[in-house]
C-alpha cells in the first residue's frame, strides 16, 4: 500500500524519463498532421458508421467517467492515479480518439482504417472489471471491443506511461 506522502501526484513523479517527455512533447507540437480515419469517415464512411459511430464515442465518454468514479473511491492514492489522453486532438496519431489508463484497466477508442470505432481494453487484476465489462455491455461497448493482447506486463507498462507522458495527462482522482 503506498503512502500518501511517498508522491504528490503520481508514483513515477521523480522517475520521469525527460528525454522520451521531450519527444512526446514535440509529436504534440508538431505542425504535421496525418490523415485521420475520423476524416476518411466523413468522407468515405457508410450512413451507419457516421450514424453510431459518434454515440459509440459518446458512450465511451460515459463509461470513462463511470471508471474515474468507481477508482475515485479506492482508498490507496497510488489506485487513484489515472492517465487520460485525448489522442483525438494528436496530430499524428491516425486511429486514437482517446485514451483511459489506470494502474489495472486500459480503455482507448479508436477509429480503424474502414472508420469503425473500436474499444481496446486490457485488465490486470482490477478490482472492478465485473462492473466495467457489465457497463461495456449495457453501452453496446463490449461487441464493438477488442482485448489489447500486445502488453504482456500491464503493472510495467503503466508504470512506463506514467514515465514517459507529459503530466498534464496524470491525474490524482
Amino acid at each position: 500500500m503506498c503512502n500518501k506522502m511517498a508522491f504528490e501526484k503520481h508514483p513515477q513523479e521523480r522517475n520521469k524519463q525527460l528525454d522520451q517527455v521531450a519527444i512526446n512533447e514535440e509529436r504534440w507540437a508538431s505542425k504535421q498532421s496525418v490523415y485521420k480515419n475520423t476524416q476518411r469517415l466523413m468522407s468515405r464512411g457508410t450512413t451507419e458508421q457516421k450514424r453510431f459511430n459518434p454515440l459509440r464515442e459518446a458512450m465511451f465518454h460515459y463509461l470513462t467517467s463511470y471508471v474515474k468514479r468507481l477508482y475515485a473511491q479506492l482508498p490507496d492514492p497510488a489506485d487513484r492515479v489515472i492517465v487520460e489522453i485525448p489522442l483525438k486532438q494528436h496530430p499524428l496519431d491516425m486511429e486514437g480518439l482517446h485514451c483511459l489508463l489506470t494502474s489495472h484497466v486500459l480503455l482507448e477508442l479508436k477509429c480503424d482504417v474502414l472508420c469503425n470505432y473500436l474499444v481496446r481494453f486490457k485488465f490486470h487484476d482490477c478490482p472492478f472489471e465485473t462492473e466495467i465489462k457489465a457497463k461495456m455491455k449495457d453501452l453496446g461497448l463490449l461487441k464493438h471491443s477488442i482485448e489489447a493482447e500486445r502488453i504482456d506486463d500491464y503493472p510495467d507498462y503503466f508504470k512506463t506511461v506514467l514515465q514517459v507522458q507529459p503530466e498534464r495527462f496524470i491525474y490524482l482522482l
